[in-house]
């Protein structure tokens, strides 16, 4: 991401804590253009004891998720978010 794009939106809610980056997306993505490459472009590795993946810290990482997604989507949005994170969540637990 370019500078400029920081410049324009704003840095990190560091507030959030464990939702930050996808705060910036919601923020930015309706007014930005954006290219997606059909490749691999970068690697990540989410390490132990990491604040956002921590399963102890599961009911607050997921309280700053709701919060962001109020922030930047409408009641029909919500809806369909909360229906698939129920959906996703179910059918993740039979695939165990």
């Amino acid at each position: 991401m370019r500078r400029d794009i920081f410049n324009s939106f704003g840095n990190f809610d560091v507030s959030l804590e464990s939702s930050m980056d996808y705060d910036l997306w919601l923020r930015i993505f309706p007014k930005t253009r954006w290219k997606f490459f059909d490749r691999l472009i970068c690697n990540y590795m989410v390490r132990k004891g990491a604040v956002s993946s921590d399963i102890r810290r599961k009911e607050r990482n997921l309280a700053f998720l709701e919060k962001v997604q109020k922030r930047y989507l409408g009641n029909f949005e919500l809806l369909v978010v909360k229906f698939f994170n129920i959906f996703i969540s179910y059918v993740g637990k039979s695939w165990c």
